[in-house]
């Protein structure tokens, strides 16, 4: 979807600040994208247009713990934009909030039938170790409810999974192994 907000701005160099605030975070220049965004007038600092870049910059910087309540924002004001329901979900998954993530993703399956086509699945343990308040474990015995996100499997449109786990058992063969047998059981 795309808007074109340039009647939206009083001041021309407002529009001009927040496309090339957009052009840099696409070129990887974070920092330029940062300068760009001071340079648009106070009194346009939350409208959308500058919000959707804003929340653009911060999820090229893994800034999750900012970008969560200003996607929740966004989604409050255009609930029919299908990126920002995953952008939440992505940044709740960041915030170690895997299973959040899968149930604030739930509603979009229902909001944009067959849209999610891919999904990126990985098992989570809130139990941790002493340095990570969150592990990866094997799908299957960590935290997160994979039978009720399957169950929206046809109306989401998923056609292909894709399995990720990071911290492995005995070594990454056996244990996708011991994870597509789990899943299995799940499907």
């Amino acid at each position: 979807m795309i808007v074109d907000f340039k009647d939206h701005f009083p001041n021309p160099a407002d529009k001009f600040h927040v496309d090339a605030a957009s052009g840099w975070i696409g070129l990887g220049d974070l920092q330029s994208a940062r300068d760009e965004l001071k340079l648009i007038s106070p009194e346009i600092q939350n409208h959308p247009a500058v919000l959707m870049v804003q929340s653009e910059l911060l999820f090229a910087e893994e800034n999750w713990e900012t970008l969560l309540p200003l996607t929740e924002k966004l989604l409050l004001q255009f609930p029919k934009l299908d990126f920002l329901w995953i952008n939440r979900s992505y940044a709740l998954h960041e915030l170690k909030r895997t299973q959040e993530a899968f149930n604030a993703l739930l509603p979009a399956t229902k909001k944009f039938p067959k849209r999610f086509e891919l999904s990126h699945m990985k098992d989570g343990n809130k139990r941790g170790t002493s340095d990570k308040k969150h592990t990866s474990c094997i799908i299957g015995k960590g935290d997160v409810d994979f039978k009720g996100i399957l169950e929206n499997k046809k109306l989401a449109g998923l056609k292909m999974l894709i399995v990720e786990i990071e911290d492995y058992v005995v070594s990454p063969l056996a244990d996708s192994k011991v994870c597509l047998e789990n899943f299995k059981k799940l499907v």
